[in-house]
Order: C-alpha cells, then structure tokens, then sequence
C-alpha cells in the first residue's frame, strides 16, 4: 500500500510538473502576418494584420494594450508588415502600399509612414525589417520582374536617405524565370547583417517545373556570400521559414527541403518532421541549443535540441494558422499563434529538460523536468552524482522496464507511451531517489 501511494504520488507531481499555460490575446478575427518581438524592459509586442489590410500592435507589460494604426489602412500589403524593435524599445515597420515600401515607426506624436521611394515588380516584394545596434533600420525585399531581371536588394537608411546594395540579382531567360522570397533578415551580436532567401528557376508554358533552392546571405566587406542550405535539382520545391543566430554569430535555420510532390520540415540539418511545416520559428537559448516552433496540418508542435531532438505536441487545438517563438528568462519557450479564435500565447512551464549538454543538476539533488524522447535516453553523468546500477526505467504501473546507466540509453524497442526514470543517488547516511517523467515517442 506504502508503494502505491508513493508511486502516485510521484504520477502526481511529474504529471503538473511540464505544462503549458494558454492566454487569449485578441479574439476580434485578426491574426494574419503574425509577429512577436521582446523589447529591453521585457515587455512583449506582438504585430498581426487582417483582411482589410489594417495593422494591429498589441502590448503586454502588466495587461494588454491595443493599438490599430488606421494611418496605414490598405498598407499591409500581401505580405502583411515586417515588424521589429530597436534597442531603445522604439517599434518599427517595413510596409507595402501597392508596390511601394513605406518605412513605419512611431514617435512622440504618434505613427509615421515614409515612402523609401523602393518599388517592386509584378511579384511579392516580401520586405524584412531589421535594427542594428545603434537603432538604424534596415530594410530588405525582392525585385520580382515579368520576363525581367530579378533579385533580392537590402537598404539601410542614413539620415533622411536609405544607401541601397545588391545581394544578388538575376537576368532570366525566360518569362516568368526567376522568382525569389526572403524568409528573414537578421542582425547578429556583432551588427553583421544576416538574410535567408529563396531563388527559383523556371520556365513560361505551362506549368512551370520550377527548381527552388534556398540559402543565407551575410556581408562580408563590400560584397555579400551566400551558403546554401537546400533544394536544387529537377523539380525542387525548398522553402526556408525562419533565421536567427547564436551568441557565436553562427546562423541557425529551420526550412522545408525536398521535391516538388513531397518536402519534409528541417532544423540544423536535421529532419523534424516528415511533412511541410505551415509556419516555423527558431530561437536559441543561453545553453546555445535551438528551440524550434511549428505549424504541421494546423496543429502546433515545439522541439529543442539537447544531444538530440525532444519533440512533443502543444494542446493549442487543431486549427493553428502561424507561429512565433521567444524564450523567457528561464530558457522556457512563450509560443504566439494564431488559430480560428484568434492570436493566442501558450507559455511552456519545465517543458525543456536537461541533458548531459545542459546544465549539470544541483548538487543537493537531481533536478530534472519530463522529457519527450524516441530512440535514445540519455542520463546526465556528474561528478557529485554517484549514479547507481539500480537506476530503472519503470512503466506506468511501476514495473521495472529496463535497467539504465549514465549517457546513451537505447529505448527504440519500447512501446510508446509515458515511462519513469528512477535514479539513485548517494548521500552520506542513506539513499535517495528522484523520479523523472519520460515520454517515448515515435
């Protein structure tokens, strides 16, 4: 009986021990183009437009505050705005009117639309905004000719002008040749400017057996290098989503990559999901493993990388539309999206866990969180943590599944479903025991 109560009570505490917590921020029917960015004192914005074009800024410190910038009624554009926040907390946009780009930031006296006099062409300009270090905006978009040169072009404004420079630029040789999209544009800690982009070639009659690769951009002394990430080959259909980089200035991608009948969702390199992503967001934490939300046939997923990747489902309901990820101060993720309710946050409480590349537990005792695994478990190995050979994978009735030891544990041949990893520790006069929440998942 003794048994069974501490069993349940173990079920009990890992069972409220990872959660999410969901908060409706807007249910008024918008939520298109979404966007969330973190501003220095903390606070967060998110950016999303509706169907008749206007732009919505919602802002959380204490409550949520809503601002409509009716000033730029029909400017979202196709695209909606590209959104961001310079380092002093101001707030900035990128915007298109018809085919023109506005640069939008608010002041003292309310919201500002300028005209940068930059124009597109036929075809989706996608415009990126970005702040530096020092607050100068930056914007980013695409030429997209009929039966005409095309490219991708990247400006940052000096006083009241903007300098323009080229990335790269394409003549094609057929109508309808080159088409491209820039996913995100990014600066990094050491103010070197970062694009993810998408370049397509092509042909006019018919349907056009289009080959689309995908790659990053940075500036390297007057000129811009590229390194390609996925796609080309006959009938290619490679889509980047999301950029960021690490403290490390290296850049960190999620993409769909594959043939033009069938793509599969990619992080770092490696396969998350064997479908298209809808939406995808990447961050990095302080650890410098990724953190990965994203959109697959509307339902919403979160994954992060330790020695390999935890993917689990978040109970956000089965119409999710896009996604947007920040972490918060405890490396935790904050997941924006939007769904046929309206925008919505869910905020992951110890649904990261720990592993032997995170941070070692405490010495007091084992402090671990549940973890979604697939084929591998893996037991942190410390010097003030005598791990024993009676260390046990349990089931949930507590039956003894398999014997565990420090490092790389082979859990392939289990069943999924929720397991209990029990690990024993010495302490001067007696044994202690933790228990940590797994669940295995194909």
């Amino acid at each position: 009986m003794q048994r069974t109560l501490v069993l349940f009570a173990f079920l009990t505490v890992s069972a409220f021990a990872q959660h999410w917590e969901f908060e409706q921020v807007d249910s008024a029917g918008w939520g298109d183009a979404l966007q969330m960015r973190c501003a220095p004192d903390g606070s967060v914005y998110l950016c999303y437009s509706a169907a008749n074009g206007r732009i919505r800024v919602a802002h959380s410190d204490t409550a949520w505050h809503y601002e409509d910038i009716d000033t730029l009624l029909g400017r979202a554009g196709f695209d909606g705005p590209a959104f961001a926040v310079r380092a002093d907390g101001l707030i900035g946009m990128a915007c298109m009117r018809g085919m023109e780009i506005d640069y939008v930031h608010r002041t003292d006296t309310g919201w500002v639309a300028e005209s940068t006099g930059f124009v597109g062409q036929f075809w989706g300009v996608h415009p990126k905004l970005a702040f530096d270090s020092a607050g100068i905006p930056s914007i980013a978009w695409c030429y997209n000719g009929y039966d005409s040169a095309g490219g991708v072009l990247f400006a940052t404004r000096t006083d009241s002008s903007w300098a323009v420079d080229t990335v790269y630029w394409v003549v094609p040789q057929q109508m309808y040749a080159y088409l491209c999209s820039i996913s995100d544009a990014e600066y990094d800690a050491a103010d070197n400017q970062h694009l993810f982009t998408r370049g397509g070639w092509g042909v006019a009659d018919g349907d056009p057996p289009w080959t689309f690769s995908i790659g990053t951009w940075a500036r390297s002394g007057d000129s811009w290098q590229c390194r390609p990430v996925a796609g080309g080959g006959a009938f290619g259909n490679a889509q980047g989503l999301d950029l960021t980089t690490d403290v490390n200035c290296r850049e960190r991608v999620c993409f769909d990559s594959g043939n033009y009948s069938m793509t599969h969702f990619c992080c770092d390199s490696a396969q998350l999901d064997g479908n298209s992503a809808d939406d995808a967001a990447i961050q990095v934490d302080s650890l410098g493993q990724s953190q990965v939300a994203f959109v697959v046939d509307s339902i919403l997923y979160f994954a992060y990388r330790t020695g390999y990747w935890h993917i689990s489902s978040v109970p956000a309901g089965p119409d999710v539309g896009s996604c947007e990820l920040l972490l918060d101060s405890l490396g935790q993720p904050l997941i924006a999206y939007t769904s046929g309710t309206g925008v919505w946050l869910a905020h992951g409480v110890d649904v990261v866990g720990q592993s032997e590349e995170r941070q070692q537990p405490a010495a007091h005792g084992l402090q671990l969180t549940a973890s979604v695994i697939r084929n591998v478990l893996f037991l942190p190995e410390a010097a003030s943590l005598k791990l024993q050979a009676s260390s046990w994978l349990l089931d949930i009735s507590g039956r003894k599944v398999l014997a565990l030891h420090p490092g790389a544990n082979d859990v392939s041949r289990l069943a999924p479903g929720v397991y209990f990893v029990r690990q024993a520790k010495a302490q001067a006069q007696a044994q202690a025991q933790a228990v940590q929440k797994v669940v295995v998942t194909r």
